[in-house]
């Protein structure tokens, strides 16, 4: 797939990098952190790459990183990008900002594997999906419904959920920050892909990048 493909209807686009996820070392969650100096150098290579595509709608997350991301993408076009405190990130609670050790990925582990109980002074994964899935739903809609696809700035963990609703698995799209991945409708089927800046991890049984 190219970023100009007839086919995509979504357009699922990483915000750009932070200090926080820097080489992947602290989880962000909750956090309302700034993009860093690549992470703006990535938006506005976004930009450039974007520049001839047309959207219908523009959604993003409201956390800094994603609204900035989407701005500066659109910047001096239509349409304007709509925050939607849906697409947050998963709430990690009270391990936002903390390090990636062995001790803080069991923790996250453990409640991917119990999908029903929240993460101290966050969210379930269950509470996540039900408030991120019909989103996806429903830019996939209108996506099919619109003569532009729909483009989402939003955090590695809505790409993990895309991943797992649309492929079965949480790492089938997944992208570095300041990539994109696409839904798209083929042969009448939906399907996803990481079209640019794919990240290059293998898989495994847990998330590693909750952002």
């Amino acid at each position: 797939m190219d970023l100009g493909s007839d086919n995509i209807i979504v357009y699922l686009i990483r915000h750009g990098q932070t200090q926080l996820n820097r080489g992947g070392e602290r989880f962000r969650g909750s956090v309302d952190v700034d993009l860093d100096a690549t992470g703006w150098r990535q938006a506005n290579t976004l930009k450039k790459l974007f520049s001839n595509q047309d959207f219908s709608y523009v959604f993003t997350s409201d956390k800094k990183r994603a609204m900035d991301t989407a701005d500066k993408i659109m910047e001096g076009r239509e349409p304007h990008p709509v925050p939607v405190d849906g697409l947050r990130a998963l709430d990690v609670g009270d391990l936002s900002g903390q390090v990636k050790t062995d001790q803080t990925r069991e923790i996250i582990s453990y409640h991917f594997n119990n999908p029903e109980i929240p993460i101290p002074g966050g969210e379930s994964f269950d509470q996540f999906k039900a408030r991120v899935n019909p989103l996806l739903v429903e830019a996939i809609e209108i996506g099919i419904n619109s003569p532009n696809p729909v483009m989402l700035v939003v955090h590695s963990s809505i790409i993990h959920e895309a991943g797992t609703l649309l492929g079965g698995h949480h790492e089938y799209c997944l992208v570095d920050p300041g990539g994109v991945a696409a839904i798209y409708l083929k042969d009448g089927k939906l399907d996803a892909e990481a079209i640019y800046l794919p990240k290059t991890t293998g898989s495994s049984d847990r998330p590693t990048a909750i952002t």
